[in-house]
């Protein structure tokens, strides 16, 4: 018989995740977790803003009847939380874990073993057990609390925006066909139908992050305030708040966009715009936050004729799984010490879109206990990060350093006369949208990347 009983080490494993997500609400052994389910509880449930709650069902080894536990927990709507469950993760103990005298402590250097059951049918491995320490049990309920559901809607969103924006590109491009190409220039592209594309993506991405900056800062209007069915003047007040925006600094995402947005015809713009607004107003409407997912799925589609940027990229899940790769080796970081994190170098030496970069960032996020709360973060950016000046946009350099908080620095050389200003509003998204709460705006740029010629 266990010393420790199942429900003992359930809220240890719920106190040690709690030390290492912090932005999520985690319970265990809570008897009032699910809608119409009073009587079913979760061993540890997490639920995080603008993802799917993750429930995980523990069981000392052999672990007989976790599968059926996890199993019945998924696709249950959890009290005060807008999704269901999509994921569940059916973790096996050691028995030494029950055997321990603290059993916070055993967990604590322990292996687990886990695999995941998702609401589809399928499982992670189709067979057998993974094995990992509670780190490894936390970077995996992050992994899977992504609603797969809403980013696919988001991204079908965004693309169908996008596409309906850069058909009216085309459409203008055959009255006046001398305007798409300084848009091209812009971008250090040639005059093609991707680079319409691209250029539809930037101001969509700009006018996405609009409305979710909207509430962030005084001043910045709502979307519908500047580019709304009753606004006379749409494209006029969407520079006009642009230029407010880019004040406070937001560099990467709202001045290639403003360049861009000027090039457009009244008219043309105006039509841009509205349906842009429904862009944005959906994707806001499912709740997603700007996942490093979801911006690597679309930039892939949008990068699909490859050889107009002669270049190749790295898949988001692929950067995801070397990012975990290469932070899970740094030895003897104090992650409660903002000096020590502030001088972390992160070399990414074959750098387009950051994706390796950006990831690399939030992994190592991650890894800040919760009583750090975002400091460290603080002192880095402000060491990293800064606004470039408005010369250093005009110029293209063949190579170019990209920087982004705590020193993350990627390398890269430009094909011929191609500029890195659309690489950095993709760049842009991967941290932007985790912008720490506690930063003022007026000390420290929210723009978390920015170009040095080399």
């Amino acid at each position: 018989m266990p010393r420790q009983t199942e429900p003992n080490a359930n809220n240890a494993l719920g106190d040690l995740l709690r030390g290492m997500m912090p932005g999520c609400e985690i319970r265990s052994e809570n008897t009032q977790t699910f809608v119409d389910h009073a009587g079913r509880h979760a061993d540890v449930l997490i639920a995080a803003p603008g993802r799917s709650p993750v429930v995980v069902e523990a069981e000392y080894e052999p672990a007989a009847e976790v599968e059926k536990d996890a199993s019945e927990r998924l696709g249950l709507r959890v009290q005060g939380e807008p999704r269901t469950v999509e994921a569940a993760i059916a973790v096996r103990y050691p028995q030494a874990v029950g055997e321990a005298y603290d059993v916070r402590e055993a967990l604590a250097g322990c292996r687990l073993a886990y695999y995941v059951l998702y609401q589809d049918g399928s499982r992670f491995p189709e067979s057998g057990w993974l094995d990992g320490s509670v780190p490894d049990l936390a970077d995996l309920v992050r992994l899977v609390s992504v609603p797969q559901k809403a980013v696919e809607q988001v991204a079908n969103t965004l693309e169908y925006g996008i596409g309906q924006a850069a058909n009216q590109l085309e459409e203008m491009a055959k009255l006046r066909p001398n305007i798409t190409p300084v848009i091209a220039r812009l971008l250090g592209m040639s005059d093609v139908p991707q680079t319409r594309r691209m250029a539809c993506a930037i101001v969509a991405n700009a006018m996405v992050f609009h409305q979710r900056i909207a509430g962030m800062h005084e001043g910045v209007k709502p979307l519908r305030l500047v580019s709304g069915p009753e606004v006379a003047n749409p494209q006029g007040d969407t520079l006009s708040a642009w230029t407010d925006i880019l004040k406070i600094n937001y560099w990467p995402i709202f001045a290639i966009a403003k360049d861009i947005l000027e090039q457009i015809p009244g008219d043309t713009a105006a039509a841009m715009l509205r349906d842009f607004l429904e862009t944005a107003q959906g994707v806001e409407a499912t709740g997603i936050d700007n996942a490093h997912d979801l911006t690597g799925r679309i930039f892939q589609h949008l990068i699909a004729d490859r050889k107009y940027l002669a270049t190749f990229y790295t898949l988001p899940a692929s950067a995801a799984l070397l990012a975990r790769l290469a932070v899970s080796k740094l030895e003897g970081v104090d992650w409660s010490d903002a000096d020590a994190i502030g001088k972390l170098r992160i070399g990414n030496f074959a750098c387009s879109t950051a994706t390796g970069s950006g990831v690399s960032v939030l992994k190592i996020g991650a890894y800040l206990p919760a009583n750090a709360g975002f400091q460290p973060f603080q002192k880095s950016w402000l060491h990293a990060v800064g606004k470039p000046s408005e010369g250093s946009w005009k110029r293209a350099p063949s190579h170019f350093i990209l920087r982004i908080p705590i020193g993350v620095y990627g390398i890269g050389k430009m094909p011929s006369g191609n500029s890195p200003r659309y690489i950095l509003i993709i760049a842009s998204l991967f941290v932007s949208g985790h912008k720490p709460s506690s930063i003022n705006a007026e000390s420290a740029t929210p723009s978390p990347a920015f170009w040095t010629p080399v």
